[in-house]
C-alpha cells in the first residue's frame, strides 16, 4: 500500500510539471544534451529511490514527513522551471539572470528542490541502503551549487 501511495504521488507530481511549466521552457531543456555529471546526479536519484523500495513498509510518520518533504521539493523544482525560460539541467551561461518568482527568494531553487526531493525519498521509506547514494547526491549538490554560482558571478 505504502509503495502504490508514493508511486501515486510521484506520477501526480510528474503531471504537475507537465501542466504548470510552460511549453516554451520545456522545448529550451529538452534541446540541451546532458553533461556527464548531470548523468551521474539522475542515476545517484534513481538509485536512492529504487534502493528505498528494498525497505519494507515504512512507519505512518515516516510516509507523512517523507511525502511532505517530496511535495516540497518538487514543487520547488517546477516553480523554478516555470519561472526561468534557461532552466538547464546542465552547467551553462544563461543569457540573463532570473530574479522574479522564485528566484527572488532563493537563488538555486531547482537543487533545493531536488535535495528536499531525495531526502523525501529516503524518510518516507527509511532505508539504510539509500543513504550512501543520498549522502554522495547531497555532495554533488553542494559542488553543483558552488560552480553555478561562479558562472553566474560573470551576469551579478
Amino acid at each position: 500500500m505504502w509503495h502504490a501511495c508514493f508511486i501515486t504521488i510521484y506520477v501526480a507530481l510528474g503531471a504537475a510539471h507537465s501542466v504548470f511549466v510552460p511549453r516554451a521552457h520545456m522545448e529550451f531543456r529538452r534541446s540541451r544534451r546532458w553533461q556527464a555529471d548531470t548523468k551521474v546526479a539522475v542515476t545517484l536519484w534513481y538509485l536512492v529511490a529504487g534502493l528505498s523500495l528494498l525497505t519494507g513498509a515504512p512507519t505512518a510518520l515516516s510516509a507523512l514527513l517523507g511525502s511532505l518533504l517530496f511535495i516540497g521539493g518538487q514543487s520547488l523544482v517546477i516553480l523554478a522551471h516555470r519561472a526561468n525560460p534557461y532552466f538547464s539541467p546542465n552547467l551553462e551561461l544563461p543569457p540573463e539572470l532570473i530574479t522574479t518568482g522564485i528566484y527572488r527568494y532563493l537563488t538555486h531553487p531547482a537543487y533545493c528542490g531536488m535535495v528536499l526531493s531525495v531526502s523525501g525519498v529516503w524518510t518516507y521509506f527509511g532505508s539504510p541502503y539509500a543513504g550512501a547514494p543520498a549522502l554522495i547526491y547531497f555532495g554533488m549538490m553542494i559542488y553543483r551549487i558552488r560552480q553555478e554560482n561562479l558562472l553566474l558571478s560573470t551576469l551579478r
